[in-house]
């Protein structure tokens, strides 16, 4: 009966450990921006929105440097 129980016990300390690790691994947090990447994101938006074609031709460009 006593080693029934201690079994049932580790089993559910086991568990708990475990639900503790997903919990954690859960808990993330978010990135941090700062001014100045927010900033350069703005601006790069507004400019792919203007000129849409150069940014085109600069992931173009990047692709095919990356298959080279």
């Amino acid at each position: 009966m006593e080693e029934a129980l201690n079994a049932k016990l580790a089993e559910r300390d086991a568990l708990q450990q475990k639900m503790d690790a997903q919990a954690l691994n859960a808990l993330t947090l978010a990135p941090v921006i700062t001014k100045t990447a927010e900033v350069m994101a703005k601006h790069l938006r507004e400019k792919i929105k203007q000129e849409p074609e150069v940014t085109a031709q600069i992931l173009r460009a990047w692709i095919r440097e990356e298959e080279t």
